[in-house]
Order: C-alpha cells, then structure tokens, then sequence
C-alpha cells in the first residue's frame, strides 16, 4: 500500500487507516495469538495436577508433555532390577531430542554399554530425585528406563502392584526432566 496525506496533513495508507489503528490491529493480533498459544499450553497440561503444575512453573519449567501411563508391574517394583520400564510403544508424545536420542544410541566403557543421561524427577510427592534416563536394548526392539533411585522413589511414595504413573517430561532451561504423578 501506498502513504497518501489526507488535508489535515496526517499520514495515513490509502485504505484510510492511520499509524494508531494500524498498531491496535498489530496489538490485536499479537494479543489473540498470545490467547491461543496460552490455551494450547493449558490443553497440553490438562490432566496434569495443579500442584505438579505450580512445582514446574516455581522450577521455570517449560515443555511439559504427556509422555505415557505405566501400570506398575512386578520387575518395576523388584529391588533387584531397580528400574522403571518405560515401552517406547507406550509413549503418546516425542520429548526427546534429536540429540537427546542419539546420545541415548552412544556406548560407552569397557564392555561398550549403551549410556544414560541425567535426569531430574519429581516423585508423586513433589520430591526431587537425581536419576539416571537410559535405553536398553532386547532381542528385537528396545525400552527406556529411569534408574539410579527408583527403588528410593518406589519406598517413598509406598507404590505398589498394579498401581498407575503418568509419567510427564518438561525442561528446565534445556534439561530433560521428568514428573510421576500418581493415577487412580
């Protein structure tokens, strides 16, 4: 559009709107995108317990996605194996990076292990845990797993067999950080 001026001198574009009405059509734009993206990011937590919520906002936390629900089974639960088997079938949203991933597809050390990442959790309880987030390799596919103080987190909360987790991932700063919030 082309600039005309209007008798009294004042500048404005050939469809007759001046600089302020078009800055409150800049204003109204930016404000019902703001509105949008802030109603996404409410569905995105819908399900997501209040106070999980609160904690992660407190933390700045951001990213929040829904990755699964896990019904404990007895290897979750077995000290021996001190782990939280998490099926990559099972999970309903990417949160990992690409980089997150193929650090997660590195080996490491003598016997060429597959490496983890750390990881903070909070427990169903709101409680901080320093884990460790790795994939293990099966015969024929793979599975994720929080380990290094799941067994802590499995005393803690008193969980038990048959019990359900909704596991949800968010970040701090870029972190991969994680919530277990108790199902019914």
């Amino acid at each position: 559009s082309k600039r005309v001026k209007s008798k009294e001198g004042d500048s404005s574009w050939r469809d007759g709107k001046s600089k302020l009405e078009y800055l409150l059509d800049a204003v109204a734009f930016f404000t019902a995108y703001e509105e949008d993206y802030l109603q996404k990011r409410i569905d995105e937590l819908d399900g997501l317990p209040r106070e999980f919520q609160e904690k992660i906002q407190e933390l700045n936390g951001c990213e929040v996605k829904f990755v699964t629900q896990k019904k404990l089974f007895k290897t979750d639960l077995n000290p021996q194996h001190a782990r939280l088997s998490i099926p990559p079938a099972k999970i309903a949203n990417r949160f990992l990076t690409p980089t997150e991933e193929s650090s997660l597809n590195e080996r490491r050390g003598k016997h060429k292990r597959l490496s983890g990442m750390p990881v903070m959790v909070l427990d169903p309880s709101l409680r901080e845990y320093n884990m460790c987030f790795k994939k293990w390799e099966m015969t024929k596919s793979y599975v994720y797993n929080l380990t290094m103080g799941w067994n802590q987190i499995v005393g803690d909360n008193h969980l038990k067999l048959g019990d359900t987790l909704h596991l949800w991932s968010f970040r701090l700063s870029s972190q991969l950080c994680f919530a277990l919030v108790k199902g019914s």
